[in-house]
This record gives structure tokens, sequence and C-alpha cells, in this order.
């Protein structure tokens, strides 16, 4: 079972179930990739920075932390320990790495997440259909495999979440999490 996985998308699936409530469906900006983008990493209280807080205080409420956007070129990081303004950032420790794709071409974000340690690597993707979705998740497996036959499973435990591009509810999202060298459905 992976844990911090499913923690994870526990606490994504009821945040997004909570905005779909209040919105009476699909979020207003759910089409538009910029205003999408900006909902979910751009402002103070971003989704996913609010997803991620829920995350670290159900996953390790005792850790100490820091929530970092666009940083050292990740959309989102939980480091550990909460960084000090005094302190070099080489201090801190990945926990969780988030990367959001509203496009089709992943490689480059799951390069970065393969190649980097952090207890959880998220990534956040839309598909138009289930070939599309299969697609992503063949080109991550290769990728994931590429760096993993070189170096070794760094123990980190993965989720890639894909929703339909056509938005179809709020438990539409599928969730993904990597075992032993392949993808297995997380419900």
């Amino acid at each position: 079972m992976r844990i911090l996985a499913s923690t994870f998308l526990c606490a994504f699936r009821t945040r997004f179930d909570e905005l779909c409530a209040a919105q009476a469906g699909a979020p207003p900006f759910w089409t538009n990739d910029t205003a999408w983008t900006k909902f979910m990493l751009r402002d103070d209280r971003s989704f996913l920075k609010v997803v991620s807080e829920d995350w670290a205080k159900s996953a390790r409420p005792s850790l100490q932390h820091a929530i970092e956007c666009e940083w050292l070129k990740f959309d989102l990081m939980v480091i550990s320990p909460g960084q000090a303004a005094s302190e070099p950032w080489w201090r801190s420790i990945p926990i969780l790495t988030i990367e959001h794709e509203n496009g089709d071409g992943i490689h480059d974000e799951i390069w970065k997440l393969a190649c980097w340690r952090s207890l959880l690597k998220v990534l956040i993707t839309y598909h138009a259909d289930d070939p599309t979705l299969q697609s992503k998740l063949e080109v991550a497996k290769q990728i994931i495999g590429a760096v993993e036959a070189e170096y070794g499973d760094d123990g980190s435990e993965w989720l890639f979440l894909s929703a339909p591009r056509s938005f179809s509810g709020p438990r539409a999202w599928v969730a993904n999490t990597w075992s032993r060298g392949a993808w297995e459905l997380l419900r």
C-alpha cells in the first residue's frame, strides 16, 4: 500500500469535491489553461498549495515543513525542515514534489521527478481519452524505468493523477502509483 500517495489522493479529492460543490459543477476556469494553472499553482492560496498543506499535516503531523511554489524548477515542493529565511536552500530535504502539466508533453516533468529524491513525487496532468492516458503512463514508465535501471529505485512513492479534458465530475480523476516497474491503479 502506498500510504503517502493514498493520503495525498484523499486530500486532493476532498478539496476538489469541495471546490466542485461550491461551484455547482466544473470550476468556471476549467477549460482555460492559463486560468487553471493560476488556480492550481500561482496564487498564495493555490489549490495545490492547500492540498499539500493538508497532506503534510495528515501524513507527517509532527514534521516541520515549508511549501515552495515555482522553486528550483519544480512547480511545488514541500521541504523539511521548514526553511528559515536565514538558512541556505540546500539545508532542506524534499518531502513532496509536484509537477503540473496541462499539455500532453510530460517528458520534462517526469524526468525531473525521476532524477530528484523526494518521499512522494506527483504528476498532475489531463487526457483526452483512455489511449492518451495510457500513452502518458507508458512514457512515464520508460523514463522512470531508465533512471531506475541506472541508479536504482530511490524508495520514493509516485502518484500519477490525470483527469479527462472534458469535465466529467470531481471523481473523474484517475490515480496510478508506481510499483515494481509498473503503474497500478489507486482507488
